[in-house]
């Protein structure tokens, strides 16, 4: 007991001596460079994201001592330092990280004074950049009908997504020179008095971007192509009766294909008579009102028998004709499209 007690005396002793030798102000050496002080951290910090790139922005620090700003991401792998070139919380200051890949990113800011010194960091999250996934599931402004008046072809667009920016239509006018027009979110149809008409292609392509504050417009990475048709022409399918004054009544129930004219008429066969060489023109009115006119073999036609009409949503022509005015053939039909 009395050993132990001696050795705890002699260990204070020589802790004791120590102290005393230590000069009262040695703890300086640590302080020969000065107080460390802290420069001013950014305000303000927005994104602006872009394919494969970003674009930061932010307030410069009000503090004069800030002499550059380092950028860090990765975990700090990977870093930018850009001067700063000005104090004035009024300008902005824009920096662009490109070759980055699709994905969030993490971004940190730091103020650095003359001396060296870091700011408290400045932490941007959930920074999303955009690539070729998000392009790949772009696809184009559909359109959802048609109409050509006049030699003015008009179409009506089905409501876009809210992030579409245009969307580039391409055509062939009536001098077979390939034109381009545009279409904006805020249209809904478009009009193109110059299309070279029925038949000839028409090709489009939309453009997007992910948010607002992007820097890069994305296109969909392809054109859609459409062949517009006259909406009248097609295969049909005839239901009816043809009277005829000697032979009696007959059942018609026949398809009948419709062919082109012009830009408001189309040919087919009158009653069942393509045998014959019977044909009639179908003349739809502004006012959907059908005017028969004879072609082919076929002699004047009559139309008083009855309303003669073309219902749009039925897509059926309503027809009550004859022939031969001297012993008339009365047919009433309706022509459906299938």
């Amino acid at each position: 007991m009395a050993i132990r007690n001696s050795k705890t005396i002699i260990a204070l002793l020589s802790l004791a001596w120590l102290v005393s030798c230590t000069k009262w102000d040695d703890y300086k050496k640590y302080q020969q460079k000065g107080e460390i002080v802290y420069p001013g951290t950014i305000t303000g910090a927005q994104t602006h994201p872009g394919a494969g790139r970003i674009l930061l922005t932010w307030a410069p620090s009000i503090d004069p001592s800030v002499k550059k700003y380092i950028i860090t991401w990765n975990n700090g792998a990977d870093s930018v330092a850009v001067d700063a070139n000005s104090h004035n919380p009024a300008d902005t200051v824009k920096v662009m990280v490109d070759h980055l890949d699709e994905r969030t990113y993490y971004f940190t800011v730091y103020s650095l004074n003359d001396m060296g010194n870091r700011s408290v960091a400045a932490g941007i999250q959930g920074v999303k950049v955009y690539g070729p996934i998000y392009q790949g599931g772009l696809f184009n402004r559909t359109y959802s009908s048609y109409d050509y008046t006049a030699g003015t072809l008009s179409l009506v667009w089905n409501i876009p997504d809210t992030i579409n920016i245009r969307t580039e239509i391409q055509y062939t006018d009536t001098n077979d020179i390939l034109k381009t027009t545009l279409l904006f979110p805020g249209q809904d149809t478009l009009l193109i008095p110059d299309w070279k008409g029925f038949g000839s292609m028409l090709y489009y392509r939309s453009s997007y971007v992910p948010v607002r504050t992007a820097i890069d417009t994305f296109l969909v990475t392809h054109y859609d192509s459409v062949k517009l048709v006259y909406k009248y022409e097609g295969l049909y399918h005839s239901t009816g009766v043809f009277h005829h004054p000697v032979s009696g009544d007959r059942i018609i129930d026949r398809d009948k294909t419709l062919t082109r004219v012009d830009d408001s008429t189309s040919q087919t066969e009158l009653g069942d008579l393509l045998a014959n060489g019977y044909l009639m023109n179908l003349r739809v009115n502004p006012d959907k009102s059908v005017t028969i006119i004879p072609a082919g073999s076929a002699p004047d036609i009559d139309q008083h028998w009855g309303p003669n009409f073309y219902d749009p949503v039925s897509k059926s022509f309503n027809l009550n004709y004859s022939y031969n005015t001297a012993a008339p053939r009365i047919i009433q039909e309706v022509i459906t499209l299938k």
